[in-house]
């Protein structure tokens, strides 16, 4: 049962790295998202004028992405949840092998 809890966290891990990968503005499925997600909010003809500037102002980043901003996230993307994997795939396996096969006989 531990290792499958061990399992689950791994998997959100690897949901939160992927989510930082997103958000780093030099990749190229940020681009990508990115001007999808504006060109959604800037399609909405509901929305006055400033009302969608705005949207694509803050889905642009506005002024919340400065260097140490993505100083943060390229550290957490880069170093820290690779570190953070790879502990929890060793304790993971020493688990599997300490534990045995948990599948149904």
């Amino acid at each position: 049962e531990l290792n499958w809890m061990v399992g689950v966290v791994i998997f959100l891990v690897i949901v939160l790295f992927s989510f930082t990968g997103s958000l780093l503005p030099w990749d190229a499925n940020s681009y990508l998202a990115r001007s999808r997600e504006i060109s959604i909010a800037s399609g909405a003809s509901v929305l006055p004028d400033g009302v969608s500037g705005f949207i694509k102002y803050v889905l642009q980043g506005g002024p919340l992405v400065g260097p140490s901003t993505l100083l943060r996230f390229f550290m957490a993307h880069v170093f820290l949840l690779p570190a953070v994997m790879t502990v929890l795939l060793y304790v993971h396996f020493r688990l599997a092998r300490w534990q045995g096969p948990s599948e149904p006989a």
